[in-house]
């Protein structure tokens, strides 16, 4: 299926308030085969989000506090390309976080999906998603990437226009381990260093500082340090 964007383009400009955002960003998605369309606005550690995913998903979701463990974001954050996955997917090693994540999230009814990230100002993500429970990622293909990543911006600025009332809010939080380590490393400490400090392997410090990464949209260690700083977070 090739996914044309003129018509979703046209009335995104033409939106003039929230529900006209929605309303065509519905129409859409109903268009392409997707059942849910959520956007996301991701900054250091805060996060809004513009979606008609399931209520009793939202719910589940904020309440277990999958906001720092989306495998969905934070691979779209780190790599910033368009990504698709699927609940099935051969390459996740069962019993691991993400199959877990996307086993939970089929049983909702977000079974396959596709995400188009895109940079905004001041190191911040803007991410437009799309999820459903029959159509799978790879019969989809986008006409022209550049139109896609058109729509995520109109829908940034648009957003940002109409003041965004109808956003949820929420927060990254750092584990203390997380917040620890990212500690030691803001005062120059070698993971070896931050290893030998606080008693556990070399390895798993790596894992901790990238963990933290991952939850900031952080480029590297160094620029996640920065924005643990400005958030008060170390």
């Amino acid at each position: 299926m090739e996914v044309h964007l003129d018509d979703l383009l046209d009335k995104l400009e033409a939106a003039h308030n929230e529900r006209s955002l929605r309303a065509a960003l519905r129409t859409f998605t109903d268009r392409v085969g997707f059942d849910y369309f959520a956007f996301l606005e991701l900054r250091g550690r805060s996060a809004t989000a513009f979606s008609d995913y399931p209520e009793a998903w939202q719910s589940h979701y904020l309440s277990n506090g999958y906001s720092t463990r989306d495998p969905v974001v934070t691979t779209a954050r780190r790599s910033m390309k368009i990504t698709r996955w699927a609940w099935d997917d051969p390459s996740l090693r069962r019993g691991s976080r993400d199959w877990s994540f996307f086993h939970e999230a089929a049983a909702f009814g977000l079974r396959f999906g596709l995400s188009i990230p895109i940079r905004v100002g001041f190191g911040g993500t803007s991410i437009l998603a799309f999820a459903s429970d029959r159509l799978r990622p790879e019969k989809v293909r986008l006409a022209d990437v550049g139109r896609a990543h058109t729509a995520v911006a109109y829908l940034h600025l648009k957003l940002d226009q109409f003041g965004g009332a109808d956003l949820m809010a929420f927060t990254f939080d750092l584990s203390p381990r997380e917040t620890l380590c990212l500690t030691w490393a803001s005062f120059g400490k070698t993971m070896k260093d931050t290893a030998a400090l606080i008693g556990i392997g070399e390895r798993t410090v790596r894992g901790y500082l990238e963990q933290a990464r991952d939850k900031l949209g952080a480029r590297d260690i160094k620029h996640a340090i920065r924005i643990a700083l400005e958030n008060g977070l170390i």
